[in-house]
């Protein structure tokens, strides 16, 4: 994912989106990263889904939790989270339901919170994601009827038995804040920003927003920028012939050195051992 602000579409004929994620099917889409680690990123829309192998780490708000075959994964609309898994050992089957398909079923969606750790999972879910999966596996003519209506219950659950009451108006305020920081280093992640520009952006003391933004992100600004501008650069490094030269200024890098320094204490190894790496794999 290369923006921290996630644009979903659903397919033409479908309402939702659902994908089965295991290592078959990254393999198929070339996705260059055996170890997912989505930086924070929102999105409008909800995802829920069920880790059918392995595990997963979901930060969200800062705060951690791991996960387990048989657990759910679940974001709120426009909640700013992180998601880490292995690929190769894990099977994650995702759910994505549109801003556009929410807000038509539940027009207060935008002021609703839910969370689904604070009490047992609703035997349901388990029966629900079943089906999903069997409609990607054993697809049959008239699935989709199910799946709209498995969707409207999952809403209808979430609404009665998982609503987080009283929601505080600093939560939001804050989830704004959250939002607008990431927006402005996804627009300008390609320039030579330093954190005393940041801090100008929104107003504010460097020293005061180096902390708030710790305390937000689990990381200082610096390592959030470098992370985010490795991340982005994955692509090319692993499927173009573009020179690390240019691909370091390309993506914000002061220098090829900076560049390979900050890749090789990330992964492990320079971004061009990485590129030979995967050509290899995909050969």
């Amino acid at each position: 994912m290369k923006s921290t602000y996630e644009i979903i579409k659903p397919n033409p004929d479908q309402d939702v989106m659902i994908h089965l994620i295991n290592a078959e099917t990254i393999k198929a889409s070339n996705f260059p990263i055996d170890t997912t680690c989505i930086p924070p990123h929102w999105h409008r829309s909800i995802e829920f889904s069920y880790i059918r192998k392995g595990s997963a780490k979901l930060t969200i708000q800062n705060k951690t939790r791991m996960l387990h075959e048989g657990d759910f994964i679940f974001v709120n609309s426009a909640q700013i989270h992180q998601i880490a898994s292995d690929n190769l050992t894990s099977e994650v089957l995702l759910l994505i339901i549109p801003y556009d398909f929410l807000k038509k079923a539940i027009p207060s969606i935008d002021s609703l919170v839910f969370d689904i750790y604070d009490k047992p999972y609703h035997p349901m879910f388990f029966e629900i994601f079943d089906f999903f999966y069997q409609s990607l596996t054993s697809p049959k003519e008239y699935d989709k009827l199910k799946i709209d209506a498995y969707v409207y219950m999952l809403l209808h659950i979430l609404v009665t038995s998982y609503q987080i009451e009283n929601i505080d108006k600093s939560y939001i305020s804050n989830q704004k804040l959250q939002r607008d920081m990431l927006d402005y280093i996804e627009t300008n992640y390609k320039h030579d920003i330093s954190l005393c520009d940041f801090a100008e952006r929104f107003h504010l003391n460097a020293e005061y927003v180096s902390r708030l933004f710790k305390s937000l992100f689990g990381v200082n600004f610096k390592t959030y920028l470098t992370n985010y501008r490795l991340n982005s650069s994955m692509n090319d490094i692993v499927y173009s012939k573009k020179s690390m030269q240019d691909i370091a200024y390309a993506y914000g890098f002061s220098s090829v050195k900076s560049f390979i320094f900050s890749f090789k204490g990330y992964y492990n190894q320079t971004p061009y051992q990485y590129r030979l790496y995967h050509q290899k794999k995909t050969k």
